[in-house]
């Protein structure tokens, strides 16, 4: 453990039935992903959370849990968002350096 970063130290150390409280919710990661991540290892650990700043966000009951699901379900779609973009501008990368050769170098 030692070289860890605090937080994840904390994780590590956490038991089942355990509550890990978090005091400001945007301070534990700046991604909604990042976030729903951490919030999935710690409960896979049969540990609770709680969030100080976003009462809505406890996820010792069923009303919270259901939250961090709708919530996964829109990190879910927004990173097959950003993927498609991606995609689509080195399509467009692509076609723009085909397009350059074909004028320039011939």
């Amino acid at each position: 453990m030692k070289g860890q970063p605090p937080f994840e130290r904390a994780i590590e150390a956490l038991g089942a039935g355990d509550i890990f409280l978090i005091i400001e919710q945007h301070k534990a990661k700046r991604s909604l992903i990042g976030r729903i991540h951490i919030t999935t290892r710690i409960a896979d650990r049969g540990t609770y959370v709680k969030v100080l700043d976003k009462p809505w966000l406890d996820l010792t009951t069923p009303m919270g849990k259901g939250i961090l699901a709708f919530l996964s379900t829109l990190a879910e779609d927004e990173r097959e968002r950003i993927t498609r973009r991606a995609q689509g501008l080195c399509c467009r990368g692509l076609k723009r350096r085909q397009i350059w050769l074909q004028t320039h170098v011939t």
